[in-house]
């Protein structure tokens, strides 16, 4: 019989299908680089946490079985005179294998018991206050598991990184962990967790893989491409896919059409209410290969001449890398700026920044950032209102006076002068799955600036800084530093080239 897993049984209460595809047909799944880099640094934080519990001993096996043996021998060796914390210990029943971050025990008179520790890298609250949920049915599942395996468990904990510490000594974590007590939370799940193992365990057997059920649950799941069928087979030539027609296949207006055809040149076009829509049929059909909707025309030639355009490269890790910073705070630590003045003759000049120390690089960064922009304009980004926009007022926030109205009106000019949702609505060339910056420059740009970079996106731009700050060689850090400062200047220069283009291209370019 296959073992569960704590996480497997957390997949199976999610979606059922997700799991018995996790198990069975996992060559399916589309790879995720930013949900494998938290994975990473949820590991790395759980591996610096316990350093917080001092003493401890390590079960350093991935076999369930050894491990386990090994749990309850040192468990049963120990006495509320030499027990120590338990890291890693590993517990089974009913075939479901848990492994808990931290145990550390309780002395109750002569009598030992012990604390749960279940440690998370990210917030542990949803923005309503309350409990995240995933993690409650976590630290759910463990204490069912171990309690019956006959382990006296006191308490049991959440911990997560604290918000309100900050890293003040280089390899010094202590208060980095948050822990709360919340059994009274769990205690209401735990009736649930036999049925989750009755649900999960046929779906890790050879039981027939359950129907999909698409709805909003499905953003971001490495299977959803496949569950919606938003692949095209060897045998299909669509121009646009009906599933184009939304950043993600499990959208309500993709998944009402799909049935209808998955060929959006054969979907009727009293089905499409929107104009990029109908346009996007009009692509499908072969009638034109990029439509630009006369509002985006409109927008761009009313901009001023003077256009500034920004990009920041930044990161934020449970484990703080900076003096002077706190957990999974957002650290811009790179930006690329061009000024282009618009005119008879154009001209375009370009700032930049990278810090290189272990130092803070917001003070620094911050002064660059000032003395190039040495004129008011709009500002101009792919992610304005959700990126650009935040990070320079809290950029502001550090510091006060002329600097901080300066950086306040960056912030201000960023989110109105936002990219992405003119585009989002107002423009599509044939190739386009989806509306990111790449996928823009790549269909519409030739050649594609993009294709002759090292560093290609923004989770290899993180990867890449953290290997510049570790790197010893100087030949290695020089060659590291040039690849993120040209892939930043990309992401800048790449909206004046795609603006340029458009302003000399028709808006609908036939056959």
């Amino acid at each position: 019989m296959t073992r569960l897993s704590k996480s497997k049984l957390t997949m199976a209460a999610q979606c059922p299908r997700k799991l018995w595809l996790h198990t069975h047909n996992r060559v399916v799944a589309t790879e995720n680089p930013q949900l494998m880099r938290i994975a990473e640094r949820g590991t790395e934080f759980g591996d610096r946490c316990r350093t917080l519990f001092p003493g401890g001993i390590l079960i350093d096996t991935l076999d369930s079985d050894e491990a386990a043996s090994r749990t309850r021998k040192l468990m049963d060796s120990m006495n509320a005179f030499n027990a120590r914390p338990i890291y890693e210990a590993a517990f089974i029943y009913k075939d479901v294998v848990v492994r808990v971050d931290i145990m550390t025990p309780v002395v109750q008179g002569e009598e030992l018991a012990w604390k749960l520790i279940e440690i998370k890298s990210g917030n542990s609250r949803e923005s309503n206050g309350r409990l995240k949920h995933k993690y409650i049915l976590d630290a759910a599942i463990q204490q069912y598991v171990v309690t019956n395996c006959d382990i006296p468990v006191v308490e049991t904990h959440l911990g997560t990184p604290n918000p309100d510490f900050v890293y003040q000594s280089m390899g010094s974590y202590e208060g980095v962990l948050v822990t709360e007590k919340i059994n009274s939370v769990i205690e209401p799940l735990l009736p649930s967790i036999p049925p989750l193992i009755g649900l999960a365990s046929p779906l890790v057997e050879c039981s027939p893989a359950p129907a999909a059920s698409i709805n909003s649950h499905c953003s971001g799941c490495e299977f959803v491409k496949h569950c919606t069928n938003a692949e095209l087979t060897p045998d299909e030539q669509f121009r646009v896919p009906t599933w184009f027609l939304a950043s993600s296949p499990n959208a309500v207006r993709v998944q009402s059409l799909m049935p209808v055809s998955r060929n959006l040149a054969d979907i009727p076009e009293a089905k499409l209410t929107a104009p990029m829509h109908k346009a996007m049929r009009r692509i499908a059909l072969g009638e034109m290969d990029t439509y630009i909707d006369p509002d985006l025309r409109v927008f761009l030639a009313e901009q001023p001449p003077v256009r500034w355009f920004i990009d920041f490269e930044f990161m934020g890790s449970p484990l703080p890398l900076w003096q002077g910073t706190s957990p999974n705070q957002v650290i811009p630590f790179q930006f690329s700026m061009h000024k282009w003045h618009a005119g008879v003759v154009d001209t375009i000049t370009h700032s930049e920044f990278i810090s290189d120390t272990s130092e803070d690089p917001r003070p620094s960064l911050i002064k660059h950032l000032i003395a190039a922009y040495d004129e008011s304009g709009p500002i101009y980004s792919w992610h304005g209102k959700a990126i650009e926009g935040p990070i320079l007022e809290r950029l502001a926030d550090l510091v006060g006076g002329l600097e901080r109205k300066i950086l306040l009106e960056m912030a201000s000019n960023c989110k109105r002068d936002d990219l992405l949702p003119h585009f989002n609505n107002h423009f599509y060339t044939l190739g386009m799955e989806g509306w990111s910056l790449k996928q823009v420059a790549k269909h519409f740009l030739n050649p594609n600036p993009y294709d002759i970079l090292e560093t290609q996106n923004g989770v290899d731009a993180m990867n890449d800084y953290e290997e510049l700050l570790s790197a010893q060689d100087l030949e290695k850090r020089a060659v590291i530093k040039k690849n993120l400062l040209k892939y930043c200047e990309v992401d800048t220069f790449t909206l004046i080239a795609i603006w340029k283009k458009l302003e000399v291209t028709r808006t609908e370019t036939t056959l």
